[in-house]
């Protein structure tokens, strides 16, 4: 084999993996779009849900103490650390208070 038909390899091989990098870059742009909305469509769920509940509370006053235990209840168990406990009881607190 010549130097040239080696560099023309090369080149090739070279001019492969940039297809193969410019391929993984879409891949991943495209991937994180659709990710980007899901998040985006959770939000407005969760923003949708919120109202929902706030408007429930007003018309059916609840007991926040008996959220919070039923939190603490239902999470112990599974949140070794407790910080998605003291989230949920967060949002409990500002639901439950919103209107207060």
């Amino acid at each position: 084999m010549t130097t040239d038909s080696l560099l023309d390899q090369v080149q090739k091989m070279l001019n492969n993996l940039s297809q193969d990098i410019h391929s993984m870059s879409d891949t991943t742009r495209r991937h994180s779009e659709m990710v980007m909305t899901a998040i985006d469509d959770i939000a407005t769920h969760m923003l949708a849900m919120q109202a929902i509940v706030v408007v429930i509370l007003k018309q059916n006053p609840v007991d926040l103490n008996g959220v919070l235990e039923w939190i603490d209840t239902h999470t112990n168990a599974l949140d070794k650390t407790g910080q998605g406990t003291e989230k949920a009881k967060t949002l409990a607190r500002y639901l439950v208070n919103y209107n207060s």
